[in-house]
């Protein structure tokens, strides 16, 4: 099973490196297979958001609980004085994957959120800031950047990965 492993990469990288290095798909056939695919780029309503956490566990003493909501709410009271979201969730969110780039959770659609998050979301319009929202890892503000009605994704934006499928294949 090794060695068959081992004989299968080497022939996939000879193969990219060789054969397919020039390969090109044409942009009528990218076009075409989008047009015949196009099921398989719809999405769901979906809206854009970003955060900023105050973590604290759920099952904390209430003192430590208190504390984090009046943190969230100091930072809310900042923004809605109209300080920048961006450089806030930067500073003060607790959330490692989504604090580097300002908050940014990207679009999500119903159902792959945390449920309050998820509700606070959906009920804000673009650019409306929430209060503060609690939710089993802490207390959050959500900003709302976008939203994005039932539909497909553009072909500009699927194109590159078409084409390196149609390589592949």
């Amino acid at each position: 099973l090794r060695r068959d492993t081992r004989k299968t990469m080497a022939v996939n990288r000879l193969l990219e490196g060789s054969v397919f290095k020039d390969a090109q798909v044409p942009d009528a056939q990218i076009k075409d297979f989008y047009e015949r695919n196009k099921e398989e780029f719809k999405h769901p309503a979906q809206t854009r958001a970003s955060h900023i956490l105050i973590r604290v566990p759920e099952n904390a003493p209430a003192s430590e609980r208190d504390s984090a909501k009046k943190t969230a709410a100091a930072l809310l009271a900042q923004l809605q004085a109209g300080t920048d979201f961006a450089p806030m969730a930067r500073d003060h969110s607790q959330d490692p994957a989504s604090a580097a780039q300002g908050g940014d959770l990207g679009y999500f659609a119903k159902g792959e959120m945390v449920e309050a998050v998820e509700n606070a979301a959906f009920a804000l319009v673009p650019g409306q800031l929430s209060g503060v929202v609690s939710t089993p890892y802490g207390y959050d503000i959500i900003k709302v950047t976008d939203r994005r009605a039932t539909g497909y994704e553009p072909l500009a934006d699927v194109q590159e990965r078409i084409r390196a499928g149609l390589l592949k294949t």
